[in-house]
C-alpha cells in the first residue's frame, strides 16, 4: 500500500494509529509550527507558503494535523480563488484532518480512537 507522504504539524506527537497510515516527515518542525499562534490573516497566509513549501522540499503532496480556525479560513479563501480561476493553482497542499472516535469515560482524561484522514482543504 502506498502511503500518502504528508508534513506534520501540530502541537502534539500524532499517535501510532495516524502515524500508521501515513508517511510523516518533519514531525519535530512540524511540533514546533504547531504550535505558534495563527489568530490573523496575514499569519495564516505566511504559515500558508511555509507549509507549502516544507510540503515542496520535501516532495509530500499534504500536510497533515490539527489546523486553527485562522489557517482553514486562509485554505476556504484559496478553495474560493480556485473556483474563480477554474483550478488550484500549482503547487497546492492539501491539508489532512484526522477523524477520530472518543471514548472517554466522564470526567476523565481524553482520549479517542484514530479513524482516519480525510481531506479538509487546501493551501
Amino acid at each position: 500500500m502506498n502511503k500518502v507522504k504528508a508534513v506534520w504539524f501540530s502541537r502534539h506527537l500524532p499517535t501510532a494509529a495516524q502515524a500508521d497510515e501515513l508517511d510523516l516527515v518533519m514531525v519535530e518542525e512540524g511540533m514546533v509550527l504547531g504550535a505558534r499562534s495563527i489568530s490573523t490573516p496575514e499569519e495564516a497566509a505566511a504559515m500558508a507558503r511555509t507549509l507549502r513549501a516544507l510540503a515542496k522540499a520535501n516532495g509530500a503532496k499534504s500536510v497533515a494535523g490539527v489546523f486553527p480556525t485562522a489557517l482553514l479560513a486562509e485554505a476556504w479563501r484559496n478553495a474560493v480563488w480556485a473556483v474563480n480561476r477554474g483550478d488550484f493553482g500549482p503547487g497546492a497542499v492539501g491539508l489532512l484532518a484526522a477523524v477520530n472516535d472518543s471514548r472517554s469515560p466522564e470526567g476523565g482524561k481524553p482520549t479517542f480512537t484514530h479513524l482516519r484522514w480525510e481531506e479538509v482543504g487546501v493551501i
